[in-house]
C-alpha cells in the first residue's frame, strides 16, 4: 500500500525534473543560435509631449522623420568606436542593424532632429538613453528595445490640463 502512495509523487517527481532538463537544453539552443552572429537589431521610439508632463500620456504623438544617433564610448576613455544614425517611421519607430559586440563600451541612443516644427525643445534626461549591445550581458536574443525618447512641444494642447488633472496632477489655473 505505502508503494502504491509513493507511486504519483515518484511520477511527479519524473515529469519535474524531466521538464527542467528540457528548459535547460532548450535555452541552450536559443543562446548558440543567438551567438552565431554578431549583429544587433536595436529598435525604439520617439514622441512628442504634447502636454510637457515629461512623460508619455494619452494624447502623446508617435514622430516619424525624427532623426536619432546610437554613440558608443570606451569605457574609461570616451574614446568613440561607433557611430549610426536612423530616422523614425510613420509610427515613430526606428531600426538600426549594429554590428559586433560592444562589451567594452557605453551606448546611447541619443535625440538629434525633430520632425515637428512646434515641438523641438529637447528635455535634460529625456534626450538619450543607455543600451547595452554585449553578447555576454545575459541577455539570449540579439534584439533591443531602447526606451521611447521625447521632444517637449512649444506650448501644451488645450486638453492638457483635464488630462493631467485624471492623472492626478494639480492644474495651476484652478
Amino acid at each position: 500500500m505505502a508503494r502504491l502512495q509513493l507511486l504519483p509523487v515518484f511520477v511527479m517527481l519524473s515529469l519535474t525534473l524531466s521538464g527542467v532538463a528540457l528548459a535547460h537544453d532548450s535555452a541552450t539552443i536559443i543562446s548558440s543560435e543567438a551567438l552565431k552572429t554578431k549583429d544587433f537589431v536595436l529598435t525604439g521610439r520617439v514622441y512628442c509631449d504634447t502636454c510637457r508632463a515629461g512623460f508619455e500620456t494619452d494624447i502623446t504623438s508617435s514622430m516619424p522623420g525624427a532623426k536619432v544617433r546610437l554613440e558608443c564610448k570606451r569605457y574609461g576613455t570616451d574614446e568613440l568606436t561607433y557611430e549610426a544614425e536612423a530616422t523614425t517611421q510613420l509610427s515613430g519607430m526606428y531600426q538600426m542593424i549594429v554590428p559586433d559586440d560592444h562589451s567594452n563600451d557605453q551606448c546611447s541612443v541619443v535625440l538629434v532632429k525633430s520632425s515637428f516644427n512646434k515641438c523641438t525643445e529637447i528635455e535634460p534626461g529625456r534626450d538619450r538613453v543607455r543600451i547595452t549591445l554585449a553578447q555576454d550581458g545575459g541577455l539570449l536574443s540579439n534584439s533591443r528595445q531602447a526606451n521611447a525618447l521625447g521632444f517637449l512641444i512649444d506650448e501644451p494642447l488645450p486638453s492638457c490640463g483635464k488630462l493631467l488633472q485624471k492623472y492626478g496632477f494639480a492644474n495651476d489655473d484652478d
